[in-house]
């Protein structure tokens, strides 16, 4: 018998969005993002991600080494092009999580066919032609001017020379130096601070013309405390405080195990995106083939197995080697209901989807599930009705996280996870919880273990209705949205500014 694993459209999207809301929790060292910037065409070719994954995966390994990477990807089509650079202040270990965490972010933009993102550090980008020589972008440069922040008792107009000497300073200094530049400008109630750095790709002449662009547009933010020029190919930043850094190679701060989650984490994420896109497509192919009784039931012939591959590799069918004991099966991923009556509902995809949460919030593997045992789903419920919920985080953060967001993210796992089907909130309604800041988290009404007057099959459980209520608005609607962005509907997917 074949055991297929089935999920809904929904829960596809669903572990995308889960990735991107989750894993911003698995670092200490947060990098600031400034701007993310989506194109506004879309994808069609299922090769696409596939190939983003493999050039940011390679440009992740040059970062390594030098702080700076690109790589394309030209044959066999779509063609993919990459490129990300720290600024040279920063030490290779501050680098590599700067990149990682930049990397974790981008797929917000798919499914866009380019992507910039501009974050304290650091620069991301992807698009579907050659741009390493392009040094300005009149459609795409920006500049992120702040308020100021402190009373000036000497004149705005002394401040705004201040300001204009070190963008000016600095974009010679840098030009002089190669590519990169700090100075300072003293005087007055305050000094000004600046950085400029061009992208390794450009040549003399382009970087000069991208950092010339960028410090006319950026003396524009006087007066300001504090301005940032985004532009194609370089970065400019002025600032009342210092904010650049000197280059160490080894900073007591951070230990590895920070800078092997990172990496590990922003790898997943796309392996994640590249599996993604490839189940849609068997989705879409399924209907297609339009057998309704069971679109993912294979013929005996495409079968890979014979009856002697399955004899050995089930030690001659031992009970040890029984369907979710140990050796042909997980536990502790399916609903309760579907272990004891065989009952298989668009639940069972949620509950599994909410032990998932659980595990990666928590840090540990749920094994089993049922009432007084030491199961994470057990151990998370009663951190929960003692208010202390957050006491489960993954001990390996180490205290920093936003315990808000961890918070949330816990209680919908114990709501996807609830031992009745009927008290289980639907995909959609998950996936509302998970991205909308402004959504009520209702509580969770029953314990996530097996309980007897619930799993029978008298059971009035079965024939309640109740649902889980949310108080948000317009779910639906947003719902739609999110889904059809996911799914890749060009008309639907929102450029990020």
């Amino acid at each position: 018998m074949q055991l297929s694993f089935t999920f809904s459209q929904n829960l596809a999207g669903l572990l995308v969005i889960f990735i991107l809301i989750v894993f911003p929790f698995s670092s200490a060292y947060r990098q600031s993002e400034i701007s993310l910037i989506c194109g506004s065409s879309k994808h069609i070719d299922n090769s696409y991600v596939p190939h983003i994954v493999k050039v940011m995966d390679s440009i992740q390994k040059q970062v390594g080494s030098r702080n700076w990477g690109s790589d394309s990807i030209t044959s066999p089509s779509p063609k993919i092009y990459g490129f990300a650079q720290c600024h040279d202040d920063l030490s290779s270990l501050d680098c590599k999580i700067c990149f990682c965490q930049g990397r974790d972010k981008l797929p917000r933009c798919l499914p866009a066919t380019s992507a910039r993102i501009y974050l304290n550090d650091c620069f991301i980008r992807y698009d579907k032609y050659n741009f390493f020589h392009e040094a300005i972008d009149p459609m795409n440069d920006a500049v992120v001017c702040g308020e100021p922040k402190h009373p000036l008792t000497d004149s705005i107009l002394k401040f705004k020379k201040r300001i204009a000497s070190v963008i000016h300073n600095v974009t010679a200094m840098a030009l002089g130096n190669g590519t990169f530049a700090t100075a300072e400008a003293k005087g007055g109630d305050f000094s000004v601070y600046a950085l400029a750095q061009c992208w390794n790709t450009l040549d003399r002449d382009e970087c000069r013309k991208c950092l010339v662009n960028a410090g006319s547009k950026l003396s524009q933010c006087a007066p300001g405390s504090e301005g940032s020029a985004l532009f194609t190919g370089c970065y400019m930043k002025y600032s009342t405080e210092i904010f650049f850094k000197k280059s160490v190679e080894s900073e007591d701060l951070y230990d590895n195990t920070g800078i092997i989650v990172a990496v590990t984490l922003s790898t997943v994420a796309f392996v994640v995106l590249a599996s993604f896109g490839a189940f849609i497509g068997y989705e879409r192919l399924s209907k297609r083939i339009g057998d309704k009784t069971n679109p993912r039931l294979s013929p005996n012939s495409s079968l890979c197995f014979t009856y002697e591959v399955l004899e050995k590799a089930t030690d001659y069918f031992a009970d040890s080697r029984k369907l979710g004991q140990g050796g042909a099966g997980t536990l502790g991923y399916m609903a309760p209901e579907y272990l004891v009556r065989g009952k298989l509902t668009e639940k069972v995809d949620v509950y599994g989807f909410g032990v998932l949460l659980l595990e990666i919030a928590t840090g540990k593997k749920n094994s089993v599930f049922s009432q007084g045992s030491s199961s994470i789903l057990h151990s998370v419920w009663k951190h929960y009705k003692a208010s202390k919920i957050t006491d489960m985080v993954d001990p390996g953060l180490k205290g920093v996280f936003s315990q808000k967001q961890a918070e949330k993210v816990l209680q919908i796992g114990l709501l996807c996870t609830q031992a009745s089907s009927s008290l289980r909130p639907s995909m959609n309604e998950v996936v509302q919880m998970l991205t909308d800041a402004q959504c009520e988290i209702p509580s969770p009404k029953q314990p996530p273990f097996l309980n007897a007057s619930v799993l029978s099959p008298d059971s009035s459980a079965d024939s309640c209705i109740t649902e889980v209520s949310l108080t948000c608005n317009s779910v639906l609607n947003q719902q739609t949205a999110s889904q059809e962005a996911l799914l890749g509907d060009p008309s639907k997917l929102t450029r990020h500014r």
